[in-house]
């Protein structure tokens, strides 16, 4: 149970994190410039493949934080 609630934990922050990250980088377009590809992944105002990428991002990264602290509580 504490492994999944810290895994949890984890991926919330750092979902968040990625996400917020992102749209300091790369601020969102107006409707008028955006790519064909935005406009076919937006839907209600959400880029659904932005959302995507953030929570592979938050999984790997979650992963590389896991096993990281369960290798160091290991020894």
């Amino acid at each position: 149970m504490k492994n999944f609630l810290f895994v949890a934990i984890t991926f919330a922050i750092s979902f968040f994190g990625i996400s917020w990250l992102g749209g300091v980088i790369f601020p969102s377009n107006d409707e008028t410039s955006a790519s064909s590809l935005q406009a076919a992944v937006t839907f209600g105002g959400v880029n659904y493949l932005n959302v995507f990428m953030y929570i592979i991002l938050a999984c790997i990264l979650t992963t590389i934080v896991f096993f990281t602290v369960k290798s160091r509580r290991s020894h």
